[in-house]
């Protein structure tokens, strides 16, 4: 028998994502971009400073999926390590275009799957540094994209980020799974009475 996986349900949403992944029906609308430009060249290791503050802020970035009796959940992992690359200004939004089309593998089936969240520092020949953050829609939306560009900039500029906790996560998801069977019973109510379409009947 198969040791107790401990970790955090996902809400009724991103269970959805979960499921369209693992059946090979998603696609790469799921990928959210979060994109920072720096006037200079910034250090390798600077970048992988700041990838590291961020991820501890938001630590769904390195959340990892794993199945117990069926029901994904979210752990705490390890992030993937920032990739660097130099290139031509020339090359530019070709190389953005390849990075954004890359896909998260979701195929594991024995293990823990993840993270689904990358940073990819571009060191351009004009003078600048392209940060790129690709965050599966699984762990990062729109809203969420502003608030990880406005981090990733202040961690660029080397000052403190509050570290986050998945626990506030599940505060949060658990308030969304309330609202949700409070509102279930309404809604049986209000489609029980309401005909089946033609094409839907059996």
């Amino acid at each position: 028998m198969g040791q107790a996986v401990i970790g955090i349900p996902m809400t009724p949403a991103q269970q959805g994502l979960w499921f369209a992944e693992r059946s090979g029906s998603a696609a790469a609308a799921y990928l959210v971009p979060a994109v920072l430009t720096t006037p200079h060249w910034l250090a390798p290791e600077a970048l992988d400073r700041a990838w590291s503050a961020l991820v501890d802020r938001h630590p769904l970035l390195a959340a990892v999926v794993a199945e117990s009796t069926g029901e994904p959940l979210l752990i705490q992992g390890d992030p993937i390590p920032v990739k660097h690359r130099t290139i031509s200004a020339a090359d530019l939004a070709t190389v953005l275009a390849a990075e954004l089309a890359a896909q998260f593998d979701f195929t594991g089936r024995d293990s823990a799957v993840g993270p689904f969240a990358r940073c990819v520092g571009l060191r351009v020949d004009d003078g600048r540094t392209v940060v790129l953050i690709i965050g599966h829609h699984l762990v990062l939306d729109a809203s969420g994209r502003d608030l990880v560009t406005g981090d990733l900039a202040t961690a660029v500029a080397g000052r403190p980020l509050e570290r986050g906790s998945l626990a506030v996560f599940a505060q949060l998801g658990q308030a969304q799974a309330e609202r949700i069977a409070a509102a279930l019973p309404a809604a049986r109510a209000f489609w029980s009475v309401r005909p089946v379409p033609p094409d839907e009947r059996h």
